[in-house]
This record gives structure tokens, C-alpha cells and sequence, in this order.
């Protein structure tokens, strides 16, 4: 009798202990038991990367100014889950195959933006609205006409308040450019009949991104008329051949017909091509893109009054 009652006490301590456990363990889990069992998970992101998107260019092909700046810009949507104002700062860079990131800034290949803000108020840029989420990356590089040809990148970085930072690049191409700077005219004087004029300089400047020869004709008042100027009286004017120059060298003082044959060539109703060798500009503080050509004419017998033309000087790629 004592016994029965014994265990039956036990069985039922036994039994309160389980029921009890199970209560316990299904608060943890808060499933029920099975054969497959799903578990919930949870967590919050403290400190989230910032991240570069849309990264573009205004222009993918960029056409230089001669003698003058090209303004191009590169933008980005920067995107940071910890809110706009955990935006800290942007680095953004342009250089060309010829240079290196961290390379320093040289006006030929490598430009650092000065021109560069991260606007938290914008309205539309790609498929980005403006929200509390997103800013735009706006920076401005201003190329100067002498910047390499080819292959360029943007590269942007940003970093947030936490110094995580993401980087993009974006690749684009600067086209050959062929310009020269020229006097707008040359004046001979007064020359008397069958005698050579003095030699004038013309200083020829590439305003230009490649090595220039040039191409030289010349007109009296329409192209290929077989004259270097018309005159108002006598004779229609001097002949083509009569204007010469040299690319190398001055021959200063009075010359001779013989001498000044020999020692220059003659101008062309055709334009012909001559080595020059000009290299574009290499120098950041002032251009060294600088040579100079030397000119004469000689006035033949039968012309005169008052004689204009044309010079027509060309940049080739050298």
C-alpha cells in the first residue's frame, strides 16, 4: 500500500518536470516541435557602407578647346543607409593612361577635382530621387587644351563619418586635337620692283594635344589663282612662287634674287606638307609649344600700286 503510493508520487513529479521543460524549451524556440523546424533571425545593422552609384560623365567622347579650358564633369548618387549626413567627403580624380592615380597632378594627364560637393538636395539624377538615403556627387575638371589624347578615367571615392568609403571608375576618350595660334597678317612694307623684301617672322604656336607638321599654300584673292597677292595696278599680281620661306632658319639682312633662291622655298598654289615637328605643350606654367617660320617676297617687274593675299598654314599630325 505504502509502496503504490510512492510511485505514484514519483510518476507524478516525473510527469510535472516534463510538461514544465517543454514549456521552458517552446519559449525559447517559440515552434512547436516537428520533424522540420523553422528558426527566426534577427539583427540590426549598426554602421552601413556608403556606396557609389550611376557613376557618369557629361561627355564620353570629350573635344578639347584650343587654346582655352573644356569643362567635363563626373557624377555619382552616393547612397548611405546610416542617413544622407553620414556623408563625409569625396575624392575624385581624372588621369589618362599616360599617368597613374597616384600620380600627381600634371595638366598634360592628371587632375585633382577643386570643383567637387556633395549636394544632399537634388531632384532627379538616372533612376535616383532625391530621399534621405541618397545625395549627388557633382565635380567639375576643367581640361586644358594640351591635356593627352586617349584613354582617361574619373575615379571617385567617398567616405563616410565612420571612414568606410567605396570607389567607382569610369573610363572615357579625349580626342586628337590640331590647332595652331598665328599672326593675323604680315606686312612687307614698301618694296621696290625686282628687289627682295627683309625677312618677317612668324611665330607659329600649337594650341593643339599632338605633334604638328604644317601644311602651306598660298592665294592672291581666290584659292589656287597661281598668285601670292593681287595688285590694283600693272601686272595682276606676283606670282605664287615669288613668297618663300624657311621653317629652320633666319637669313638675316639684305639678300640678293640668287641668295634668297637659295636660301628658301617656294610658297604653292597647292598645299604641300612640311616637317615641323611642333610638339604640343608640355609645360603647366607657360607654353613652350613655340617655334617660328621666316618669310620674303620678291617683287617682279610690271606690278603696282597696292598687293594683298593669303598665307594658308595648316596643322598635320606630325
Amino acid at each position: 500500500m505504502g509502496k503504490s503510493y510512492s510511485s505514484e508520487i514519483l510518476y507524478g513529479l516525473l510527469f510535472l518536470i516534463i510538461v514544465l521543460a517543454g514549456a521552458f524549451f517552446g519559449n525559447i524556440t517559440g515552434h512547436a516541435v516537428g520533424e522540420n523546424v523553422e528558426v527566426d533571425t534577427r539583427l540590426t545593422v549598426g554602421e552601413s557602407y556608403p556606396a557609389i552609384k550611376d557613376l557618369s560623365l557629361s561627355e564620353d567622347i570629350v573635344v578639347l578647346t584650343p587654346n582655352s579650358k573644356k569643362r567635363v564633369y563626373c557624377s555619382a548618387i552616393l547612397e548611405d543607409f546610416n542617413g544622407e549626413n553620414d556623408l563625409d567627403s569625396l575624392n575624385v580624380v581624372m588621369y589618362s593612361s599616360a599617368s597613374t592615380l597616384e600620380s600627381a597632378d600634371d595638366k598634360n594627364n592628371h587632375y585633382t577635382s577643386s570643383n567637387c560637393e556633395i549636394q544632399k538636395s537634388f531632384s532627379k539624377f538616372g533612376s535616383f530621387v532625391d530621399d534621405e538615403y541618397h545625395a549627388l556627387a557633382n565635380c567639375a575638371f576643367d581640361l586644358e587644351f594640351f591635356a593627352d589624347s586617349g584613354d582617361w578615367t574619373c575615379f571617385m571615392e567617398v567616405k563616410d563619418k565612420g571612414d568606410l568609403k567605396d570607389s567607382k571608375e569610369k573610363s572615357f576618350d579625349v580626342m586628337e586635337l590640331l590647332a595652331l595660334g598665328l599672326p593675323s597678317a604680315i606686312d612687307y612694307g614698301a618694296i621696290n620692283a625686282t628687289y627682295v623684301s627683309s625677312e618677317r617672322e612668324i611665330g607659329v604656336i600649337n594650341y593643339g594635344n599632338v605633334r604638328v607638321n604644317l601644311a602651306l599654300s598660298g592665294y592672291g584673292s581666290n584659292y589656287g589663282d597661281g598668285y601670292a597677292m593681287k595688285c590694283d595696278l600693272g601686272e595682276a599680281g606676283i606670282p605664287v612662287g615669288y613668297q618663300k620661306y624657311n621653317l629652320e632658319d633666319s637669313v638675316p639682312g639684305v639678300l640678293s634674287f640668287s641668295e634668297f633662291e637659295g636660301n628658301y622655298n617656294n610658297l604653292t598654289r597647292n598645299s604641300l606638307v612640311k616637317s615641323y615637328g611642333l610638339n604640343s605643350r608640355d609645360n603647366d606654367e607657360f607654353n613652350d609649344a613655340v617655334d617660328f617660320t621666316y618669310w620674303r617676297i620678291y617683287v617682279p617687274r610690271g606690278v603696282a600700286g597696292t598687293c594683298s593675299g593669303d598665307i594658308v598654314i595648316g596643322a598635320v599630325k606630325g
